[in-house]
């Protein structure tokens, strides 16, 4: 698309009335989220805690520039939704000078690929909190400008797409799983009539760090707070740092099969050994004393959260002991019921997580929509 190219400062001018700001009273200030995000607005303060910025009034319908935030397309279009508010001499609002800017058009433009590139050039410094966006040198740039009903068309198919996308976002219901989980555990297993208790069904073992730089990095998995964190499966397998034999206590490894329970920062994330291995101190073991089913021992633990929660204690995190954790009773069953709970509880949490799956997928997908259609638009002009 051949358009006509003319420089900033021939069709915007820094439009803005300086305050004098009084320490007795209270004002609202404006800032902007970066990458097209829009406004930030920032809880009113008195003026006494306004610090030696200098504060201004703008008008809505401005192209809103932070200029120390720009390179990272820190750009919005004002409107009467600000109306009230006072802006730092940190922003630059531009308002055009003739009827042949939409600054709907030009904020788009400013966040595409091609229009940050510019913003960047204008931005000089190899620091972050030194890449200031110079204001001669923003005039200076040359942008793509064709008529104003084009301008019009092309802000207005941007701006339903980006209003398509927020109604799509609005409507994924978080889906928190383990919390789910922890609760349908509790209600299926709560009418088990039999109990495992410490001891004779099960131990609790904790865990410990290597002091000597031997007992590292050897061939034996050490499961930490962080490795089971991000689990979406119920097995552990590898964990991010590994111990040697030399760290192995007198009791041996925790047995797979076993359940390792997350005691701390935060409390009750669960995983199943999928091999041998060791723990931190973040972490407690339930080692069963006789054959189980490793999923149903999973889910077992799973449905004694409350129980946990309520034992702990702490003030800056809650944590629980290895004598709390054995003081609780854990559901119980024959060998087959286990098996079936234990199917159908992993089949809900699966479904749980894929659900979950493809809720990020939509949203990393809509992410890209608008972006991508913002740069076919205007990597074409010329």
């Amino acid at each position: 698309m051949s358009v006509e190219w003319v420089r900033v400062g021939d069709v915007l001018e820094l439009q803005r009335t300086p305050i004098e700001v009084d320490p007795t009273e209270s004002y609202k200030r404006i800032g902007i989220y970066s990458w097209g995000r829009g406004m930030l607005y920032r809880p009113e303060v008195p003026g006494s805690e306004m610090g030696s910025l200098r504060y201004f009034t703008f008008p809505a319908g401005a192209l809103m520039l932070s200029n120390i935030q720009a390179w990272e397309a820190a750009v919005a279009v004002t409107t009467e939704a600000e109306a009230g508010y006072v802006a730092s001499n940190r922003f630059l609002p531009y308002v055009p000078v003739t009827e042949r800017v939409d600054v709907r058009y030009l904020a788009h433009y400013f966040v595409s690929e091609v229009g940050l590139e510019k913003l960047r050039a204008a931005s000089p410094g190899t620091q972050v909190r030194n890449r200031t966006l110079g204001k001669k040198l923003f005039e200076a740039l040359e942008i793509p400008l064709p008529p104003i009903e084009e301008q019009r068309r092309i802000a207005d198919h941007l701006d339903s797409a980006r209003m398509s996308i927020s109604s799509v976002a609005s409507r994924h219901v978080a889906v928190d799983v383990r919390r789910a989980m922890r609760d349908y555990a509790r209600d299926l297993l709560s009418a088990l009539n039999d109990v495992w208790r410490f001891g004779e069904d099960f131990h609790v073992f904790g865990g410990g760090t290597p002091s000597n730089a031997s007992d590292w990095e050897g061939s034996l998995s050490w499961a930490t707070p962080s490795d089971i964190g991000p689990l979406r499966t119920r097995e552990l397998h590898r964990t991010a740092r590994t111990v040697s034999s030399t760290f192995v206590p007198s009791r041996g490894l925790i047995p797979a099969g076993s359940v390792v329970m997350t005691s701390r920062a935060p409390l009750g994330n669960l995983a199943i050994a999928g091999t041998p291995m060791l723990t931190n101190q973040g972490c407690k073991s339930i080692v069963p004393t006789r054959a189980v089913d490793p999923t149903f021992l999973y889910f077992s633990v799973l449905s004694r959260y409350a129980d946990y929660a309520e034992a702990s204690s702490g003030t800056t995190f809650q944590e629980i002991s290895a004598r709390r954790i054995a003081a609780v009773d854990l559901p119980a069953c024959p060998r087959a019921k286990q098996l079936q709970l234990a199917q159908h509880l992993s089949r809900v949490e699966d479904r749980l997580w894929e659900v979950v799956g493809l809720q990020e997928k939509s949203r990393t997908v809509s992410r890209s929509i608008l972006p991508a259609a913002r740069n076919e638009i205007f990597t074409a002009m010329r």
